[in-house]
């Protein structure tokens, strides 16, 4: 019996490494969508990709894009209330995400969501919308406007990512290596947990039934190998020379208490919106998922800015030109 225990911690190790490596605790696309479709649910094949989105209310366009890790059914709240308001709101799962398929071609870039975003809106007549997103959604939502400005009435950044990242920030940083394998194969519902508490203010507490939706949708088979490609093929690029393309009125929102991108990064967005009307707004004790936790004053603002109720409230960011600059005689 001696050895038996002594070798208990290997049989152990030997199947939860099976258990990981193989699909025993993943499920396949039928399953989700058995789970999580429902009523609202449009599929539409997107240039090859098999893309889950929903379509609801009348009125002008707007379109939602969620962060990496969550799904479109993070915008229920938000959706609620602009659906209320008189507007027609298009929320799409984006790559790696959600209902969404994978991309047949293995492309996972932010260039390549842009043009699934642009193509989606053509299937369904959309020539001008107002767009939202939060953090990598965000990113998606100001490439977009920038490459195709006539086709956004107006932008809203949440807590946006894209900007360059440094070690301390959270960007670039080495993780061990037994988390990378697990993150490359499966992410439990505990390491879930764990981000998604770490990104919330306290009191505020992820909800449940958010922590048990992330989980199902990692657990997808192929997911987590999707994902990997899309941290490989992440570039931030340049989003100064990006943003200062971007025209359409901006309202940029952030959570002062945000550990993920810090509150003075807004300043920066606001500072390189060289080209848009901006305005902005910070929010004490909220964090990076605070459409989660202060739900009714987002909502509120959104709608505001939607409704032109903050256009007194933009404005105009002028460019300081460098040294260099102005001996060059640089017009800008």
């Amino acid at each position: 019996m001696l050895w038996l225990f002594l070798m208990l911690p290997m049989i152990m190790s030997l199947v939860l490494i099976w258990a990981i490596t193989s699909n025993a605790l993943k499920l396949r696309q039928e399953e989700l969508e058995s789970i999580y479709a429902t009523e609202e649910s449009r599929f539409a094949n997107v240039d090859g990709v098999r893309m889950h989105y929903m379509d609801q209310g009348k009125g002008e366009a707007v379109l939602l894009l969620h962060g990496s890790l969550l799904s479109l059914q993070s915008w229920d709240s938000l959706t609620f209330e602009l659906v209320m308001s008189g507007y027609r709101v298009i929320r799409p799962d984006l790559l790696t995400s959600g209902l969404t398929s994978e991309d047949p071609n293995g492309d996972y870039t932010v260039e390549r969501n842009v043009e699934l975003i642009r193509i989606l809106a053509e299937k369904l007549g959309i020539t001008r919308m107002t767009v939202i997103g939060t953090s990598y959604g965000g990113i998606i939502g100001f490439n977009y406007a920038a490459k195709y400005p006539q086709n956004v009435a107006k932008l809203v950044l949440i807590n946006c990512g894209g900007l360059p990242r440094v070690k301390k920030q959270g960007g670039h940083s080495q993780v061990g290596a037994i988390f990378m394998w697990m993150f490359r194969r499966h992410m439990t519902k505990g390491m879930i947990q764990g981000f998604l508490k770490n990104n919330f203010t306290r009191p505020h507490r992820p909800p449940q039934e958010l922590i048990k939706i992330c989980h199902d949708m990692r657990r997808r088979i192929g997911r987590n190998q999707e994902s990997d490609l899309m941290i490989q093929q992440f570039c931030t690029g340049d989003p100064e020379s990006v943003l200062a393309k971007v025209q359409a009125p901006t309202f940029i929102m952030w959570g002062m208490d945000n550990l993920t991108v810090g509150h003075l990064d807004a300043d920066v967005f606001e500072h390189w919106l060289t080209s848009a009307p901006t305005t902005k707004k910070k929010y004490q004790g909220a964090g990076h998922f605070m459409f989660f936790e202060i739900p009714d004053k987002i909502n509120r603002d959104v709608r505001d800015f939607l409704n032109g109720d903050m256009d007194d409230k933009l404005r105009m960011t002028q460019r300081v030109l460098s040294v260099n600059e102005k001996q060059a005689g640089c017009v800008c």
